[in-house]
């Protein structure tokens, strides 16, 4: 009998195989819905991409901590915010600033006994980084909104 509180992993759509989302975890456990919440994020629907972004926020940087699915899923992001078609963008960009300072936040708590914690979080600051090219673009944003956000990731 299948386990009802396991999903199956999609197999369609742009982000599904950008990772193997089955051997990564979140905030909640296995990451195998990250896909469809970066998916969804996109959705032309800007409820459902607001939804999406809440929930996806809740389980790749969760009270301050990163996680192993957080590393794939900030490339996502940058892909979903360089679309200027994309929902809520500054709200991508917020959460990309969180990512990126969750280092500060475990070192300054001395969270230090985790080492397994502060590595996912090197690796997401690490992400974050490596989109510094496209955050300078997002600096001539059509959108007054992402110009104003986009300095904060680069701080």
């Amino acid at each position: 009998m299948k386990d009802i509180g396991q999903r199956q992993p999609p197999t369609g759509g742009r982000f599904h195989h950008t990772a193997d989302w089955t051997a990564l975890t979140h905030a909640y456990g296995t990451a195998v819905t990250v896909p469809e919440m970066l998916e969804q994020v996109a959705s032309d629907d800007p409820a459902m991409a607001e939804r999406a972004l809440h929930n996806l926020s809740g389980t790749i940087y969760h009270q301050g901590w990163v996680y192993p699915a957080t590393v794939p899923a900030v490339a996502a992001l940058y892909e979903l915010v360089s679309l200027p078609a994309t929902h809520h963008r500054p709200r991508i960009l917020g959460l990309l600033s969180d990512i990126a300072t969750s280092i500060w936040d475990l070192e300054e708590h001395d969270e230090t006994e985790y080492d397994t914690v502060l590595d996912w979080a090197r690796a997401s600051r690490a992400a974050v980084e490596a989109g510094v090219p496209k955050l300078l673009t997002l600096l001539n944003d059509s959108d007054p909104s992402v110009r104003a956000a986009a300095p904060f990731v680069l701080a």
